[in-house]
């Protein structure tokens, strides 16, 4: 378990950009009530496109199914970030995660320092190398190479927030000499970049070339939910808390909502930075009072209510 430093945990809260809740009540409606019942955080889901697998499985199902139909409207992840930080003021905003080797390094980074100078520093931006092959093969990239061209993405796009505009070659990407990125992002360290992935493989990439992990556990019914204690320990073990923030992600059906307050408040006992939570937006009164209940759960009885600040030290207190 980490020492305790006296602050808050952050609370997370997934806004849907993908069927029925993107629309009706809407990403805008659940961002402003999500920040008034006291999210800190809110996180959107990414894909391009969608494809029947035929070859892949969903690595967070038992059977590898995946829950989506191949037909469900999708928004943006990058666009609803941009959207859900201008009708906010003090959560931050990220895709969780964004399928970086789909896309040019250079493309994601202009758009991210973009999202974060309009939005005042609350970007985050969570990576991960995805799972659906099929998807691949219709924006033409690579499936077998999306691992190390996402660890590459990343240095690119570090390289161009730093200002450099010296020449970058790589393996697969090269940037030439005179090359100028702009907006550079307001915080000198760049823009948080947080892995996802429950693999071991995906630990280490985040203790190597992460500013945090994006973990996943998914709350079946009635069952005891699995606080990936040894994971978070292991990885803790290569990085040191301090600067390195961890999110878990509770992926929770509207029957088993009721459990969330106790759910959020064990995984920030267990030592995550923060927990972040589905709710049922079918019914966003509902919604509103549970991350209401999961907000005060983190406090806790005898947790002392120090101000949150935003991961990789942007100064920012929620």
């Amino acid at each position: 378990m980490k020492e305790s430093t006296g602050e808050l945990p952050r609370l997370g809260v997934k806004i849907p950009n993908h069927g029925g809740p993107s629309t009706h009540p809407g990403v805008v409606t659940m961002a402003r009530i999500a920040e008034d019942a006291g999210a800190d955080a809110l996180h959107v889901s990414d894909h391009v496109v969608l494809r029947e697998p035929k070859r892949s499985r969903y690595p967070f199902t038992p059977d590898g199914s995946f829950p989506w139909a191949v037909d469900t409207d999708v928004l943006d992840a990058l666009v609803c970030c941009a959207t859900i930080a201008a009708v906010t003021t003090r959560v931050s905003v990220g895709p969780s995660v964004l399928v970086l080797p789909q896309r040019h390094p250079l493309e994601v980074a202009k758009a991210a320092a973009s999202i974060d100078r309009i939005s005042g520093e609350r970007l985050f931006l969570g990576v991960g190398a995805g799972w659906l092959a099929e998807e691949f093969d219709a924006l033409g990239q690579d499936f077998a190479t999306r691992i190390p061209r996402m660890r590459e993405g990343v240095e690119v796009m570090r390289h161009a927030w730093s200002g450099d505009t010296g020449a970058f070659h790589g393996e697969f990407y090269d940037v030439p000499a005179g090359t100028y990125c702009r907006p550079l992002p307001e915080r000198p360290s760049g823009i948080p970049v947080l892995v996802g992935g429950m693999t071991p493989a995906a630990l280490r990439r985040a203790a190597r070339f992460g500013d945090g992990w994006i973990a996943l556990t998914i709350v079946g019914p009635g069952a005891p939910v699995d606080l990936h204690e040894p994971e978070l320990e292991r990885l803790r073990s290569h990085r040191p808390s301090s600067g390195f923030h961890t999110v878990m992600r509770v992926i929770c059906g509207e029957a088993e909502s009721s459990r969330l307050p106790e759910i959020v408040a064990d995984l920030a006992r267990v030592g995550y930075d923060e927990v972040s939570i589905d709710v049922p937006w079918s019914e966003p009164e509902k919604a509103a009072a549970i991350i209401a209940a999961c907000r005060e759960a983190l406090r806790g009885p005898h947790t002392p209510q120090a101000p949150r600040t935003s991961p990789r030290g942007s100064g920012l207190t929620v």
